[in-house]
């Protein structure tokens, strides 16, 4: 397979240093030329982005996990490889590897679980992940915590891949992907402690409409908490979907 991204690492004192992008999405809820399209949004902490392999470059060339490592721009946790060519690449972890787990990619028939393989030597109702929508373009599907896919029928050109979302995909039968289920880390056990939690993620504080002046919000002014008989309206004044009663 080709590849069509170069990973540099370098390598001092037994530490593994990937090459981090320089580009850092603010999110700070403005458009190309400046001017606010999004409320309540600004101020994300600086991400450390790590290059990931999502095109598994080295084929037919045995490897193994070293370490699993944490990943700020993702839901579930990186698994550090080796490969036998003394080659180190980060990808993403699937539910039942240890370290020291022994992983090959290839065209295989009977691959091993995290490996990566081609759609047509897969089982029906196999689960997999990190899925090829086009030939050579790396994985973009079933990449996020706990995500898997099953395939429900295999052709010679084309096979259906049905998603948890039950989305049904026709994908080419020679496009790569891997065996597996995403590693479930508990993200969805995460809770906010603490107010600056929410704000490190990027969302700010929010007014009520009610406690605002009349230039500011259609619910503006009054005295006290009272809030305008007529429908809700939005800031820029438009009318909601629903009539408050």
């Amino acid at each position: 397979m080709n590849l069509k991204k170069k990973f540099i690492l370098i390598y001092k004192k037994r530490y593994f240093n990937f090459i981090k992008s320089g580009k850092v999405n603010r999110k700070s809820g403005i458009n190309f030329s400046g001017k606010k399209t999004c409320r309540n949004r600004g101020f994300i902490n600086k991400k450390k982005i790590k290059n990931i392999d999502y095109f598994r470059a080295y084929w037919h060339i045995e490897h193994f996990v070293i370490n699993f490592e944490y990943d700020s721009n993702r839901k579930t946790l990186l698994s550090l490889v080796q490969y036998n060519n003394q080659s180190f690449s980060y990808i993403i972890s699937i539910e039942g590897l240890r370290i020291y787990s022994f992983l090959m990619n290839g065209n295989l028939i009977n691959a091993r679980i995290g490996s990566s393989t081609l759609l047509k030597n897969i089982n029906k109702n196999q689960k997999i992940s990190n899925l090829e929508n086009i030939l050579y373009s790396g994985s973009k599907f079933l990449r996020s915590s706990s995500s898997f896919g099953k395939l429900i029928s295999k052709g010679k050109f084309y096979s259906s891949i049905i998603l948890k979302s039950k989305k049904a995909l026709k994908i080419n039968s020679y496009c790569s992907c891997v065996i597996g289920k995403v590693l479930n880390f508990n993200y969805s056990l995460n809770r906010y402690r603490k107010a600056s939690s929410s704000r490190y993620k990027g969302f700010r504080s929010k007014v009520r409409g009610v406690a605002m002046n009349p230039v500011d919000h259609p619910h503006g002014g009054g005295e006290g908490k009272k809030s305008k008989k007529k429908s809700p309206m939005s800031p820029w004044g438009k009318k909601l979907n629903f009539v408050k009663r």
